[in-house]
């Protein structure tokens, strides 16, 4: 399984645009890239209620281990891929 890649901003963080959604009785499945080798993470139901992910939008996780969700145009306009 891939790693998820790291954009910067004000500080870096590893991110991914969620192309596949996979629900499941403790959350989610995110995944990214080709199917057969794709970047995956998977969210608990909490993440989910919070943020209320959609495709297309960006998965976000920061190195002191926060997550959070951030829409694709909002992402694209202010991060840089390192």
């Amino acid at each position: 399984m891939k790693e998820l890649a790291t954009y910067r901003h004000t500080e870096p963080v590893q991110a991914m645009k969620i192309e596949r959604m996979f629900s499941d009785p403790t959350g989610c499945l995110f995944e990214s890239g080709d199917k057969n080798d794709p970047v995956q993470v998977h969210v608990n139901r909490a993440y989910m209620l919070k943020h209320n992910p959609l495709m297309g939008g960006y998965y976000v996780r920061y190195f002191d281990g926060r997550e959070n969700y951030i829409p694709a145009a909002a992402f694209e306009a202010s991060h840089e891929l390192e």
